[in-house]
């Protein structure tokens, strides 16, 4: 039997050495940015956004996630409604129509 090479595995990063990312373009094809997924991911805040494309038209868009929180949604309508009249008191029969 012959020997087989082992793949060169890289070697880990030193304790407080970051490792240098190539750099991707803004736009890149499907098939370069399913190889790149993680890379991009790491990187979409730095870069902005990915457009992703295919045969050059653009299909997706990564952009990092917006951590703004959202507005309270009790008490946005203060002041927009207006009561007139007493809103406690029976509707008299002829507003009521067939169903009194």
């Amino acid at each position: 039997m012959g020997l087989t090479a082992l793949p060169n595995k890289p070697k880990p990063a030193k304790h407080g050495v970051v490792p240098v990312r190539k750099k991707l373009p803004t736009n890149i094809a499907a098939a370069a940015a399913k190889t790149n997924l993680l890379l991009m991911l790491a990187s979409v805040h730095e870069a902005g956004e990915y457009v992703i494309t295919k045969r050059g038209k653009p299909i997706a868009k990564l952009v990092p996630f917006d951590e703004k929180p959202l507005p309270d949604i009790y008490g946005c309508m203060k002041g927009t409604v207006e009561i007139v009249g007493d809103i406690m008191a029976p509707l008299p029969p002829e507003e009521w129509g067939d169903l009194y």
